[in-house]
């Protein structure tokens, strides 16, 4: 009985073929594969890559707007040492293969740049002028990457850039000029002018040093009427009076007594500028004294007059001593005498030895 049971289930196997007929894959086949694998793998692989380097820009980009943010916070608690403060978010390690350009890592100017041999992820960089203005820009080596660095600042070459920068830069003069003048405590229409307008791209076409302003104490107003006000609060509505007199007459030296004695305060004035203090007035009558000097050398050389010239009496550069011929200025004997010589006197005739006479 068990033989049968085996002898049956041998008969319901099936049969085995032999080891040449089974089917399997022909290396032609496999040759096939691989190459397709290949060709997938080459079109696979440089999205990859581009896409892991515009993670490591937006990385960088991550970065430097932390190290933006660390330099305004300085630029507002030490307002005085903020530009040599190496930022906090600096101190870790760049992303693929951007370096620091140089030094440029304080809040003054921070630039990263790729150091690899293709060069092909943009330059970052920032700076912050003395305003707390900042300029980003990111200058672009291959189009791919364009995008990712127009979202962190203009471009450079670009005429956004451009223009922006231009803009700042002259913003700073202007303000750097007013915050002289405010400091120095001359009081009325001031003869520099204040910023207007905002640098951006497109241009903002009202953006200019061109706003009047008027300064009193040591503090800006925008307009005439808010100027006369801040007078009359603090002076009164006669010593307003008062003090237009003395404009209006070209008053120079210390508010006259007369005016003083009505409770006006004392100040002092040249050809009725309000200059405030004793020390300004002083440097502003050195300054003319200086440049009545000057004016007259440069008048004494249009004459073409010959020989030395000073020291004149007086401050700053009326000490010098100037050499004048051909109406050029020299700054030494030894050169006047080399471009100036004046040819010597002729020789005296010889003496007569005619007993009859000479002629």
């Amino acid at each position: 009985m068990y033989l049968q049971e085996r002898f049956d289930m041998r008969r319901q196997w099936p049969e085995a073929k032999p080891i040449a007929e089974s089917r399997a894959f022909t290396i032609y086949e496999l040759t096939v594969v691989m190459a397709l694998l290949a060709i997938l793998t080459s079109l696979a692989i440089p999205p990859i890559l581009k896409w892991i380097k515009k993670g490591q820009v937006d990385e960088a980009k991550a970065i430097l707007n932390s190290a933006i943010t660390d330099c305004l916070q300085e630029y507002r608690i030490n307002p005085t040492a903020w530009q040599n403060k190496e930022p906090d978010s600096l101190n870790r390690q760049l992303p693929g293969s951007y370096q620091f350009s140089g030094e440029k890592k304080t809040c003054k100017e921070v630039a990263i740049e790729d150091k690899s041999s293709t060069k092909s992820l943009p330059d970052l960089s920032f700076n912050i002028n003395t305003e707390g203005k900042v300029a980003k820009i990111a200058r672009i080596y291959d189009p791919d990457y364009e995008n990712a660095a127009k979202t962190f600042g203009p471009t450079s070459l670009s005429s956004s850039a451009i223009a922006i920068n231009a803009c700042l830069e002259q913003r700073s003069t202007c303000l750097l000029n007013l915050n002289a003048h405010i400091a120095s405590g001359v009081n009325g229409l001031a003869p520099v002018r204040d910023w207007t307008g905002e640098c951006r791209f497109p241009a903002d076409l009202s953006a200019s040093c061109s706003m009047p302003i008027w300064t009193f104490r040591k503090v800006k107003y925008p307009s005439q009427a808010t100027y006369d006000k801040a007078v009359n609060d603090a002076l009164g509505e006669t010593c307003r009076q008062e003090r237009q007199k003395l404009i209006t007459a070209t008053h120079t030296g210390q508010t006259p007594a007369d005016v003083v004695a009505l409770g006006c305060p004392s100040s002092w004035w040249y050809l009725g500028a309000d200059l405030g203090s004793k020390a300004a007035y002083d440097a502003k009558v050195a300054e003319v004294a200086e440049a009545r000097c000057i004016a007259d050398r440069e008048a004494a050389r249009i004459n073409n007059q010959r020989g030395k010239y000073g020291p004149i009496p007086g401050p700053g550069r009326c000490g010098e001593i100037k050499w004048i011929c051909n109406q050029s200025l020299l700054d030494s004997e030894a050169e006047y005498n080399i471009q100036c010589k004046v040819p010597p006197p002729p020789p005296p005739p010889p003496p007569c030895i005619n007993p009859w006479g000479c002629a």
